[in-house]
């Protein structure tokens, strides 16, 4: 910390001597012509002005428009925004928002009250939301998908401008349906539990799962088109890296057979197994060519599909989780609100010098009577930057931590459940009434906008904070 107070402070000097023009600093390509070292100082010096600004809640609005099982509190489990205009924020509950940030306008992706949405994903590859939906009509029992463009919901929110959003006809105007629903996706196969829809950013890609026929369909995330269709009963579960998937088959006689296939074209690419399984399989992960198997009390094995090579890391312990970063071979774990990084070589990069650097919190219960937790952590798009939820033990306090992956190290840590009073936060439902804030929320998503610069914080009682820089003209991004 001692560190880092220097470090700002020579950064503060040399910006008040003129030595820094921060005038002159719009883009990434004005901060690469910087040294070294005040770019590091840069990026850390906005993410530490980040305050929160503005915050998003449409209970009131939904209150007129949902039944009242779709009113209750209930937590943000995803938060995405476009445009650099609108915000996305999907509910425990199923209710999906859609706020506009120039308007203060708010629609619902939900096409009635009768319509929960369990997940959405945001496919730039076509500019559109996907979004997977069930239904009251038949017991929320089948999986549906469609997909709307930006530019369809950008003409929904010009026809809403100039209504009054107090007037009693509220549901005629703000669910996303008639002319803005979308397009329907696989409406001529069913999918009900426990099939499953997956997207496949890297490779554009969408995969269902089809229990009935023992079948995995692959449909072009661009296009929305079927590719190709696995057909094999003893496929148990699948992985997929940078153009190919692999299929682990069923064991069989203490081995695992596995098929490598070409994501693109479904055709088969090698065959192999891993034999000799004897103790409890901790995790089983492709990386790229690599196959990542580690059994309870052996070592970590590393598999080269390409040359056959075969490496074994002593001392790694399975993690809690894994997040894999393809294009910059590396992938990261958390164990006990431990963050460690990795080589795909199995080479241990950092530990943060062993802190403590998330705090897992209670989002839900178990349905045994019990509880389940998670870490709150994101990952930017252009996979710089990792975000995750920490509390302090002896005071309570909350904490975001930011995290350069690229340089592997803490950059910044900003303090959330700030004391209610600041004159520039603006606290707004989507009726534009004020309202009151509770000085002590619970966090339960995060987002991070490149393009903005912008922090969204999703709670527990379904709003939304947005964390803005305090000098925008230091931290814009094209």
């Amino acid at each position: 910390m001692a560190a880092t107070n220097f470090m700002l402070k020579y950064f503060q000097a040399k910006k008040s001597y003129g030595m820094l023009n921060l005038q002159s600093i719009q883009n990434d390509q004005d901060l690469l012509q910087q040294p070294k070292l005040c770019r590091d100082l840069i990026i850390q010096h906005q993410f530490e002005m980040l305050t929160p600004k503005l915050l998003y809640d449409c209970k009131p609005l939904a209150s007129r428009v949902f039944t009242q099982k779709m009113n209750k509190s209930s937590l943000v489990l995803e938060v995405l925004t476009f445009n650099n205009q609108f915000i996305v924020s999907l509910l425990e509950s199923g209710r999906c928002s859609i706020h506009d940030k120039h308007t203060q306008k708010v629609m619902f992706f939900n096409k009635s009250q009768n319509e929960q949405i369990r997940s959405i994903f945001l496919n730039r590859v076509n500019e559109s939301i996907i979004v997977v939906s069930v239904t009251k009509k038949d017991e929320f029992q089948s999986l549906k998908c469609r997909t709307v463009t930006f530019k369809t919901i950008e003409k929904a929110f010009q026809k809403i401008a100039s209504l009054d959003i107090k007037q009693d006809n509220l549901s005629q105007y703000v669910f996303l349906r008639g002319e803005f629903k979308g397009q329907k996706l696989f409406k001529d196969f069913a999918l009900r539990w426990p099939d499953f829809i997956e997207f496949d950013e890297i490779n554009q890609k969408i995969i269902t799962k089809h229990s009935q026929e023992e079948a995995y369909r692959v449909w072009s995330l661009a296009t929305y088109q079927l590719q190709y269709v696995l057909k094999n009963e003893t496929i148990a579960e699948f992985k997929i890296c940078n153009g190919v998937m692999l299929l682990l088959h069923q064991l069989e006689n203490g081995s695992i057979p596995m098929t490598m296939i070409n994501i693109h074209t479904g055709e088969e690419i090698q065959k192999f197994e891993f034999s000799s399984i004897k103790n409890e399989i901790e995790f089983l992960e492709q990386f790229n060519e690599k196959i990542m198997i580690k059994q309870k009390d052996k070592n970590l094995k590393i598999y080269n599909s390409w040359d056959k090579s075969l490496k074994v890391i002593e001392g790694f312990d399975a993690p809690e989780a894994f997040i894999f970063l393809y294009e910059k071979e590396k992938f990261l774990t958390l164990k006990e609100g431990k963050i460690e990084i990795w080589s795909s070589e199995g080479e241990k990069l950092t530990n943060f010098d062993d802190q403590v650097l998330s705090t897992k919190i209670e989002t839900g219960n178990d349905g045994a009577g019990g509880s389940t937790s998670n870490y709150i952590v994101s990952v930017s798009l252009s996979k710089r930057y990792l975000f995750s939820y920490f509390q302090e033990q002896n005071n309570g306090k909350d904490f975001v931590n930011i995290i350069d992956i690229q340089n592997e190290k803490v950059i910044a840590r900003v303090k959330i459940n700030q004391k209610i009073g600041d004159s520039q936060f603006q606290c707004r439902n989507a009726l534009g009434r004020r309202r009151r804030l509770q000085n002590h929320r619970k966090l339960s998503s995060l987002f991070y906008d490149e393009q903005s610069h912008e922090l969204f914080i999703g709670y527990t009682d379904g709003d939304v904070e947005i964390w803005s820089p305090s000098n925008p003209k230091i931290t814009k991004q094209q």
